[in-house]
């Protein structure tokens, strides 16, 4: 390519990635219908990329007990990828998914059998942004 002569490639990934894998099929399942629309869920647990709301059944696997998962792969409609897999909403659902173990383990309780005010209130605690 001209004025491309003296260049060279100096650094690349360790290993080829992309951007969605395997996800849940979750109790609910975050679409950018849903994510895109301003609609609060009832369980909310913090915003996905663009502040949509995103809710905690799509932390819980449908036929798993005592599993809360985090990150890319919670329950989305694949259209929602881009707006659940950025670090901002990871760390939000990785945050829930924590202290609702947490909050679980304490009760003896699943995470599926979790009180959610209960969670969203440790959450706000912390600092969680919870739309008006």
């Amino acid at each position: 390519m001209p004025g491309c002569e003296e260049a060279y490639v100096s650094v690349t990934a360790s290993q080829v990635g992309i951007r969605g894998t395997r996800c849940i099929v979750g109790e609910r399942s975050a679409s950018k219908a849903d994510l895109d629309s301003g609609k609060v869920f009832d369980d909310h647990l913090g915003l996905a990329w663009g502040g949509g709301s995103l809710p905690y059944r799509a932390l819980l696997p449908q036929r798993v007990e005592n599993l809360a998962v985090a990150g890319r792969c919670i329950s989305h409609e694949r259209d929602a990828l881009d707006l659940v897999r950025p670090v901002p909403p990871c760390m939000a659902t990785g945050y829930a998914a924590g202290t609702a173990a947490a909050l679980a383990l304490e009760e003896n309780v699943t995470p599926r059998e979790l009180d959610v005010g209960r969670l969203q209130a440790s959450l706000r605690k912390g600092g969680v942004p919870f739309p008006s």
